[in-house]
């Protein structure tokens, strides 16, 4: 996979955006599916770190149903 959407911050640290078609439409749905998406997501973080990079923030866009959910760190 490739990383859809990367944000870089004036500070050099990286924020990820993972766009997501999952025909989820409520909050709690999204929490689940985002804890699916996860792995994949701290795969591109520990990619980034690798390269001296800074990753503070990790969120999974669900673009059908209109949410985001922000994993947590680790």
């Amino acid at each position: 996979g490739t990383i859809d959407l990367l944000l870089d911050l004036a500070d050099g640290a990286a924020v990820i955006v993972d766009h997501k078609s999952d025909r989820v439409t409520s909050a709690s749905g999204w929490t689940v599916r985002a804890a699916v998406h996860a792995p994949q997501l701290a795969v591109y973080a520990a990619a980034l770190e690798a390269a001296g990079r800074t990753v503070v923030g990790r969120y999974v866009h669900f673009a059908v149903g209109g949410g985001v959910v922000e994993l947590s760190p680790g």
